[in-house]
Order: structure tokens, then sequence, then C-alpha cells
């Protein structure tokens, strides 16, 4: 939920996104801000276990490779 706002454009508000997902506008806003936080946690646990030399470094290889998959994806359909 909180990338679809965010890649939807800057014109985009928590009315319309609540209307083309069928919930309302306090629950759109609630998906986001839950969205943004789990964002960080998991930033914040990858960077954690990645300082503390826990994720092996194939692993966060792959997790670099599939981040990189995705933009390169985005890239050639042109969304933004």
């Amino acid at each position: 939920m909180a990338i679809l706002l965010y890649y939807s454009g800057d014109d985009v508000t928590f009315k319309e996104l609540s209307e083309e997902l069928g919930i309302s506008r306090e629950g759109a806003y609630k998906n986001y801000k839950l969205g943004m936080d789990n964002i960080r946690k998991a930033f914040c646990t990858i960077k954690l276990a990645v300082r503390s030399r826990v994720l092996d470094e194939e692993v966060w290889d792959r997790l670099l490779e599939d981040i990189s998959d995705i933009y390169e994806d985005l890239d050639s359909s042109g969304e933004q």
C-alpha cells in the first residue's frame, strides 16, 4: 500500500487512493503508515544484519540483485 501511494504520483490523495481500493480514507492512511513503518523496520533489520555480519554475503548479493531487477523492470516498462 505504501509503495502504491508513493509510486502513484504526487497528485494522489488518500481520498483517491481509498476510492480506488474501496476502503475509507482513514483506512488508506493507516495502511500507508503501517506500510512505511514496515519498510523502515525491514531496512533497519537488513542494515543491522549486514553490519553485524549475520547476513551471509551470498544472501546479501542476491537481495541486491533482486532489488536491481525490480528497478530494471520498472525502467523497461516505463513505470515510475
